[in-house]
């Protein structure tokens, strides 16, 4: 009877531990989905925050040759202003001023195209390419306008219409990187931010928990087997006089504590998510200082509510959403596959147990039998 009633208790052992290891490895694949999919959503979010950032740094280089360019049509409607104001025997004076003109003219030419370069998806509101072409060409003629009044008229109408407008163009600029480009990302970053030092985080957690590991009173654990039934306590009797350290700690909490290398881990991971914190706080963003000594080259010329509409999202930073369609339906089978595991490992844990229940039941019946015949 003795060694029947061990047989059952090594079963029950061996079973055990068998849907202890089960349950384990299901927990496990059940924890990687979870970073699978933690990790498609940060992959989601960094190339939404590399489209925004690409975007504004587009947006910043055509800012700063659109300033350029604002100057130096500044600096040649004034010139050519004061030629009729020379004494018209000064030829020579007359035609520095003139070069003076034509060569800021030119240069904000080759900036505004530089602009468009930069932003060739975008349609540019104001200084279009017909518009720089214009000009282009009424530059050309510098030395023949500047020697006729009604010429010389003409030509600073075009001048300074094409100055307003690049003062407007300008304006436009500052809206669209003040009012979209930068709050995304800042949106974007704060999200990028929070998915990935939670992604670390859960890593780390992970890996400490995997490795017993602990620190103070949250990274301490307590290992603490409860007492079997009488039948199971009895298998296991002879293995305790094989090897008394056993019976030490069979029963008792176990205390696993850290030992030098895992504190100095723990330590150099801490310090990688600070590091990574502060540089996501950062933005990285491009920023152009536009102070200038005077700043009448860059007034406002229009009001916000007078310029162009601020482009589309799709315009400023491409289909992001058609990108990130492909991660989020692998997010999604991802998910469907975490709910399944879920399931099948309680269906699975609801089962022992009431195998468990019934194995109970017909033991204790057998027991009150025996009881009774004897």
């Amino acid at each position: 009877m003795e060694v029947q009633g061990k047989d059952m208790g090594d079963r029950e052992m061996q079973e055990y531990i068998a849907n202890i290891n089960k349950q384990e490895m299901a927990k496990n694949e059940l924890e990687t989905k979870k970073q699978q999919v933690a990790q498609l959503e940060a992959e989601d979010l960094e190339l939404e925050r590399e489209k925004i950032l690409e975007a504004n740094f587009k947006w910043r280089q055509s800012q700063m040759l659109m300033e350029f360019a604002c100057k130096q049509l500044a600096i040649a409607v004034t010139k050519w202003q004061s030629i009729p104001q020379l004494p018209e025997d000064a030829l020579e004076q007359r035609y520095a001023v003139a070069s003076e003109a034509r060569n800021n003219l030119t240069a904000a030419a080759q900036n505004i195209q530089g602009a468009h370069r930069y932003l060739d998806n975008i349609t540019f509101p104001y200084c279009t390419p017909d518009e720089v072409e214009t000009l282009q060409r009424a530059t050309m003629y510098v030395y023949t306008d500047m020697q006729n009044l009604e010429r010389h008229e003409h030509a600073e109408k075009c001048y300074v219409t094409t100055h307003k407008r690049a003062a407007a163009l300008l304006q436009w600029f500052d809206q669209v990187l003040t009012t979209s480009i930068l709050k995304d990302l800042a949106d974007v970053n704060e999200k990028v931010k929070d998915k990935t030092l939670a992604l670390r985080r859960e890593r780390v957690r992970l890996i400490k928990d995997k490795g017993r590991e602990g620190r103070g009173e949250e990274k301490r654990l307590l290992m603490k087997i409860t007492g079997m039934s009488r039948i199971f306590k009895a298998g296991i009797r002879n293995d305790e006089k094989e090897n008394p350290q056993m019976e030490k700690t069979w029963g008792r909490s176990v205390d696993i504590s850290l030992d030098a290398d895992s504190v100095a881990f723990g330590a150099s991971m801490d310090a990688e998510m600070a590091a990574l914190e502060a540089r996501l706080n950062a933005g990285e963003v491009v920023r152009v200082d536009s102070a200038m000594p005077d700043d009448e080259w860059r007034k406002q010329v229009m009001s916000p509510g007078e310029l162009a509409p601020v482009p589309t999202r799709e315009e400023l930073f491409g289909r992001i959403d058609e990108l990130t369609k492909q991660h989020r339906e692998e997010a999604e089978a991802l998910k469907r596959e975490q709910e399944q595991i879920q399931q099948r490992v309680n269906a699975e844990l609801q089962e022992k147990l009431n195998a468990r229940r019934q194995r109970r039941a017909r033991r204790s019946v057998e027991e009150k039998e025996r009881a009774a015949y004897a």
